[in-house]
């Protein structure tokens, strides 16, 4: 007799942030608008992106202002007894905005919310938990051209508050909808189901790569990456070039799971429109612990932890000296929807020196890179690191280069902790050659799904099920359906 028992387990609570509506009007008409003056979208386009070479996507223009909750804004009282501010900022035909709060501290119950006219775009609240040592805070993209800030906390704690918002960045580039990265790119959705299996052998590194604002005004990529103590600690690997170093870190907002929604065939004509993914997963802030001209690299640490609910992969890396025969890189090109490429073809080192920090892809064989892929990873065929985009002439229509920054070589860099990786990569002092990654989201581990009792001295069959260690509170066990005759217990 075989037997074929379903189960599935349900968490309670899984200590994940969420964003809802708020209880009261979240706008009115006598709210203050500061109304800055419209810009050129196009001429600006145009004198950011003309030439885009090795340097982060610049999509917004910064614009420095001084509102704060001491000497802007307007102040209520609820029938609760609790302080509500409330301000808006309009940058003329924007598409999206986003703000820097360059004086971030909220205190005790204080909520923070930014959302746009109709609110199809709302975040928060932001909390005390979300206050750092730098206090800063650089949010997410707002779409449309007026944003709109509320805040509420009891009075006692006002006087601990600090909230200034110093700068207003104003999307020129219709960033949101995406730039129409070039149609002979690879969607990451696509799947066997659609003629791509190749695709599906690496969905764990494909959740490892986000997207990433930086002074809310450039974009690039980067990944998530595994170390040798294997705790989850948020590592972030992406390009110098992107210029995140220890005076910009803290302005980085990362973007998850930005995903287009459907496969869209490369080259046809959907793959070359705008997609549909959503940056309302994000991560904001960080610490940046190492960089090397050398080789192009900087590790960050971000400021929070990775929520597990988003199933996002930490990835491993490989140091072997010998260049692998298939390569594939996971990227967002052009701003737009997360993008997969392949080369089949042995990589090459760049130049053709041995020792040199670079590596080369000589054509790709599927997909592309472009402008905003910078900082993405180089994965060898078991889908470890092997380098990070520095740059190249690549692009749909041609066979042209695109070259990496060499993991090898960052490793150890120039020796020491802020020019390498080995420390932070390696705290254990391991020495290994190449690291798996790792899944730091919530699962459930089964120590058997298929059972045969037949010929066995019992009918009695038991399963262990082991929630991962992220689960912060008790699981419940639901028995959904068994084989008729089957007596089960929990």
């Amino acid at each position: 007799m075989l037997t074929r028992i379903l189960l599935v387990a349900l968490a309670l609570t899984l200590g994940a942030q969420t964003y809802g509506q708020l209880a009261e009007p979240t706008h009115k008409d006598d709210v203050p608008v500061l109304i800055l003056p419209a810009l050129d979208n196009l001429s600006l386009n145009k004198q950011y992106n003309k030439d885009q070479g090795n340097k982060p996507f610049r999509f917004a223009e910064a614009r420095d202002v001084s509102l704060s909750i001491l000497e802007d804004g307007l102040w209520e009282k609820s029938a609760e007894g609790r302080l509500i501010w409330r301000q808006a900022i309009e940058s003329k035909n924007a598409y999206s905005i986003n703000l820097a709060f360059t004086s971030f501290k909220l205190a005790g119950d204080a909520e923070l919310y930014i959302f746009n006219e109709d609110k199809s775009d709302l975040y928060g609240p932001f909390t005390e938990k979300d206050n750092d040592d730098h206090e800063q805070l650089w949010t997410p993209l707002v779409s449309g051209d007026r944003i709109y800030i509320h805040l509420e906390i009891s009075p006692e704690y006002l006087k601990s508050t600090k909230l200034e918002v110093g700068r207003v960045n104003h999307d020129f580039a219709d960033v949101q909808k995406g730039l129409q990265s070039g149609s002979c790119n690879l969607d990451v959705a696509c799947g066997a189901a659609d003629g791509w299996p190749i695709v599906d052998r690496y969905r764990e590194i494909i959740s490892s790569v986000g997207a990433y604002t930086l002074n809310g005004i450039d974009q690039c990529s980067g990944v998530l990456i595994n170390n040798t103590a294997q705790d989850c600690k948020p590592l972030f690997l992406t390009a110098n070039h992107c210029n995140v170093g220890p005076g910009t870190s803290q302005s980085i907002v990362v973007y998850w799971n930005y995903e287009n929604s459907t496969c869209r065939q490369p080259d046809s004509f959907e793959s070359g429109l705008a997609g549909d993914g959503q940056r309302n997963t994000f991560n904001s802030g960080s610490t940046h612990l190492a960089s090397l001209f050398d080789s192009d690299f900087t590790l960050l640490e971000l400021d929070d932890p990775i929520d597990p609910t988003l199933n996002l992969f930490f990835s491993g890396w490989d140091l072997s000296y010998e260049l692998p025969d298939t390569s594939i890189c996971v990227h967002h090109p052009a701003v737009e929807e997360k993008r997969i490429s392949f080369e089949f073809d042995r990589l090459e080192y760049d130049p053709t020196g041995q020792d040199t920090a670079y590596i080369q892809v000589n054509d790709w064989d599927i997909g592309t890179t472009e402008g905003g892929s910078s900082g993405s990873p180089l994965y060898n065929a078991e889908g470890r690191i092997i380098g990070q985009l520095f740059g190249g002439l690549a692009a749909c229509g041609n066979d042209e280069y695109d070259t990496y920054g060499w993991i090898r070589y960052s490793f150890e860099g120039r020796g020491g902790v802020t020019n390498s990786l080995k420390h932070w990569l390696d705290p254990l002092g391991l020495g290994p050659e190449f690291l798996d990654g790792r899944s730091c989201s919530f699962n459930l581990d089964v120590s058997n799904n298929f059972f045969q009792v037949c010929g066995l001295d019992t009918d009695a069959v038991s399963v262990d099920l082991f929630p991962s260690e992220f689960f912060e509170s008790p699981v419940n066990y639901e028995i959904v359906s068994a084989d008729a005759g089957l007596q089960l217990e929990l």
